[in-house]
């Protein structure tokens, strides 16, 4: 089996799924911020975990066509890394909004922009390879 051809159209599916992905999160945010009342801290949290699961089908299943990993050790090694770019987005949210005043949906845009190339990256080049790693 060939995988290149699943390998060059990852990056244009992972493209325009970040931007599912990214409305997701922010549309998450939003509502639970402003329908709900929930403090900005907690609805960015929230929408992190939405994203979480239906990024992790998204890439099994859509992104990365092909890949060879078996579904426990990827979804196990998918939370693993989601915990440390996650966090680290929430860290970096945590900071624009408290330590610089950003409004809380301007913190959470660049957040989540600043990690999207690093998890293609990641994602393509080890947790969803179509090649044994």
């Amino acid at each position: 089996m060939n995988p290149a051809p699943h390998r060059t159209g990852s990056s244009f599916r992972y493209l325009a799924f970040s931007g599912v992905s990214f409305c997701l999160n922010l549309g998450t945010t939003a509502t639970l911020r402003e329908v709900f009342g929930v403090a900005p801290e907690v609805a960015f949290a929230v929408a992190l975990v939405v994203v979480f699961f239906v990024n992790f089908a998204a890439m099994r299943w859509w992104i990365f066509v092909g890949t060879v990993r078996p579904l426990g050790s990827q979804f196990v090694a998918f939370g693993l890394s989601s915990l440390m770019f996650r966090g680290l987005e929430y860290v970096g949210y945590l900071v624009l909004l408290r330590a610089f005043g950003l409004p809380y949906l301007m913190a959470a845009v660049a957040t989540v922009g600043v990690s999207f190339v690093a998890k293609f990256i990641v994602y393509n080049n080890w947790l969803f390879s179509r090649t044994r790693t």
